[in-house]
């Protein structure tokens, strides 16, 4: 897969951005995986913004806001329709696929703003939806889960509601570039270090706000968190290490190590066994926290 996509080009950050998103919808296109059975699938405003709400036909009560990935600065709702799917399907929670504002039109920190203003609308709006307002969870893959892990991070300051759980896969956690894997897996693998530059770039300049790199962050009294990272990943270091500090700081903390696949596997579940594999692995793990 990684020979298919060198030739195809897909490894390659796009020369301007509107190109890069129409290309992040024609590459998903081609590794996404199989629509789920669910009970419904219902597009709305959230917050003023659009979201997609997917009902699983056998709900375990709780929800998932979620936040899609792609640098800050591509992705949508759709190009992370079909994960949404089989995450609520194998899982049993109700997701709600959230459409956040994208860099370099809207930089840091409007895209974590949305974020903040869409869970609180979330919490308030529960009870219309059907949904238990004291089981919110908030998570997202790479940029998505960078979101996620802010927000909470933001709303414990805040001393407002705080989500249920945290769900990060493959975060961003550490805008500086400073892991290891980050120079190990520089290219070849997807996520490359100049794609990462040109990301970033766009969303901020300043790396050493912890509401940007979140590893620089106070961790303490913070969600349950499951934390996913892969073993092919320049993100691989700084996710693990958040995970580390999320449990040394007190915070009830799984980590999924995905050590045979890169950055992105959620989104191929479709052309990748072991993609499958670890998308049902952390749907399970959801299932499990709700049952307690």
């Amino acid at each position: 897969m990684l020979r298919l996509a060198e030739r195809a080009g897909l490894a390659e950050s796009k020369r301007d951005v509107e190109g890069a998103r129409a290309g992040m919808l024609e590459d998903v296109k081609l590794v996404e995986g199989a629509p789920q059975r669910l009970l419904a699938i219902e597009d709305r405003q959230l917050a003023g913004r659009a979201a997609r709400v997917y009902r699983p036909q056998h709900s375990t009560g709780p929800a998932l806001l979620y936040l899609h990935g792609g640098g800050w600065t591509v992705g949508s709702v759709r190009s992370h329709d079909r994960l949404c799917q089989r995450i609520a399907a194998v899982s049993g929670y109700t997701l709600v696929s959230f459409d956040y504002r994208l860099a370099p039109e809207h930089p840091f920190p409007a895209p974590l703003d949305d974020t903040l203003v869409a869970f609180e609308a979330l919490v308030d709006e529960a009870p219309a939806l059907g949904l238990d307002p004291q089981r919110l969870a908030i998570g997202g893959d790479s940029a998505g889960g960078n979101l996620a892990a802010a927000a909470c991070i933001d709303l414990r300051d805040r001393g407002g509601p705080l989500p249920w759980l945290q769900v990060l896969i493959y975060p961003a956690c550490d805008l500086r570039l400073l892991a290891d894997s980050i120079d190990e897996f520089a290219t070849g693998f997807v996520l490359t270090r100049q794609s990462m530059i040109w990301y970033r770039g766009h969303y901020t300049q300043d790396f050493e706000d912890p509401r940007a790199s979140v590893l620089l962050a106070e961790l303490h009294d913070l969600p349950p968190a499951i934390v996913h990272t892969a073993g092919f990943d320049p993100l691989r270091d700084e996710g693990e290490d958040y995970a580390a500090r999320l449990t040394a700081a007190g915070v009830r903390t799984v980590h999924l190590d995905a050590a045979d696949q890169i950055h992105g596997f959620a989104n191929m579940d479709g052309l990748l066994p072991g993609a499958r594999r670890e998308v049902d692995r952390l749907a399970l793990t959801l299932k499990a926290h709700a049952r307690g």
